[in-house]
């Protein structure tokens, strides 16, 4: 899913372009008529712009504007700016500031409006107005007449920053932008895959006899399960790397714990802290917990099972945060803050850690089980990321063996 950025002006975001295309932000060059408040306050101007956008769209687009501050004047003409330069241009400006301080501040603001929610950023820039600037385009005015005071820095630095700030929030834009496409009747494209009749893990719950894992190892273990009660149950994985490892499932088909009903949160969350010390208590280590919320659309990545599982392992000094930073981590306080997330047509990866804590990263393009790829070749053990190359079967007997009185 892209996000709109909409903009009458291409050429200010030239330089930006690799930026874009990694956020997956799409420039929407249209001139629209949109509501301009008079206002010093930026933040303000581009928060009433971007409802505008989307009133006019009919959907959440990404707009942004720009002021400069002048310190010689108290900070003006800040949004005004645009005006400024229509009526005196270049030349009324160098009149403005001859003889006197030429130092000022360039902001870029951007929003975009999700109905229920406002994102705003902000990217500011110190420097000063050079009165001997050539100006090669009048489009571009500003940027060839600001000098930043870090004289490495870019003449779009500001743009920069700005879109560096909504880099972080990522996730909660798609989120909300997806959320606002369903409540409009937008239902996204789910797989008949997903639907519980083509589920191992329904099929074992039910008739656990012909099931997958008792193909696999039913001579060896006959009975996985190491708690269930109404909502919840937790068995030893197929392909356990380590001793300690378990899945948590929910008992309903659904997509991921993105899905999981509102009255059910809260139950999920003390399950998951009461096993986390049942697991430390056995192997002296507190466990990661993550899950691959899978993708809606087929195409872009996905894990083996659609049905919600979180994986829980212990791991000593997990690196899984540096190895996903770059897919824009986004902190949650509580499990219920993954249903943020459950329209997300790329999906999500959830990692708990007792090192870097609760987090969501964007999940696009992820392949089959990276985060057990990044755990076994962190242990030294790269070998055993796969269940088809190792079953587990000894760690699988002996976490059951030590957890056989959890409850």
């Amino acid at each position: 899913m892209s996000i709109k950025l909409l903009s009458s002006n291409n050429r200010k975001f030239a330089s930006l372009e690799a930026k874009l295309s990694q956020l997956g932000i799409e420039l929407l060059i249209k001139d629209l008529d949109l509501v301009e408040v008079q206002s010093q306050d930026v933040t303000e101007t581009v928060k009433a712009k971007a409802k505008s956008a989307a009133k006019l769209l009919g959907e959440p687009v990404l707009v942004d504007d720009v002021a400069l501050y002048l310190n010689t004047y108290n900070q003006y003409p800040g949004p005004l700016v645009k005006h400024m330069i229509e009526g005196i241009g270049f030349d009324g400006i160098k009149a403005l500031l001859n003889g006197k301080d030429n130092s000022a501040m360039m902001v870029c603001a951007l929003a975009i409006d999700c109905g229920d929610v406002v994102f705003s950023y902000k990217g500011i820039v110190k420097g000063r107005i050079d009165l001997d600037a050539e100006i090669e385009d009048e489009k571009m005015l500003l940027s060839s007449i600001f000098k930043c005071d870090d004289q490495e820095a870019l003449g779009m630095r500001h743009r920069e920053l700005a879109f560096d700030k909504l880099a972080n929030e990522i996730l909660a834009i798609r989120a909300s932008i997806a959320t606002k496409n369903v409540d409009a009747g937008k239902q996204p494209d789910v797989c008949d895959l997903t639907s519980e009749y083509n589920c191992v893990f329904c099929q074992e719950f039910d008739y656990v006899e012909t099931s997958v894992f008792a193909n696999l190892v039913g001579d060896e273990i006959k009975n996985r399960v190491v708690y269930e009660d109404d909502d919840f149950i937790i068995i030893v994985p197929i392909g356990q790397f380590v001793e300690g490892g378990l899945l948590l499932l929910s008992k309903e088909h659904i997509h991921s714990f993105a899905h999981l009903s509102d009255d059910k949160y809260q139950a999920l969350e003390e399950l998951v802290e009461k096993i986390k010390l049942a697991v430390k208590e056995h192997w002296g280590i507190m466990p990661i917990v993550f899950e691959h919320g899978p993708a809606i659309d087929k195409t872009k990545g996905r894990c083996c099972v659609d049905h919600a599982h979180f994986n829980i392992f212990p791991i000593p000094d997990d690196t899984v945060h540096d190895n996903l930073k770059d897919r824009y981590p986004y902190s949650v306080g509580h499990v219920n803050g993954l249903q943020l997330y459950k329209d997300l047509e790329e999906g999500y990866l959830y990692v708990d850690s007792p090192i870097t804590g609760r987090h969501v990263y964007d999940g696009s393009n992820v392949p089959s089980q990276l985060i057990r790829r990044y755990i076994t070749k962190h242990m030294g053990i790269a070998e055993r990321w796969h269940w088809r190359h190792y079953m587990g079967v000894d760690e699988m007997k002996a976490t059951l063996s030590k957890l056989e009185n959890f409850k």
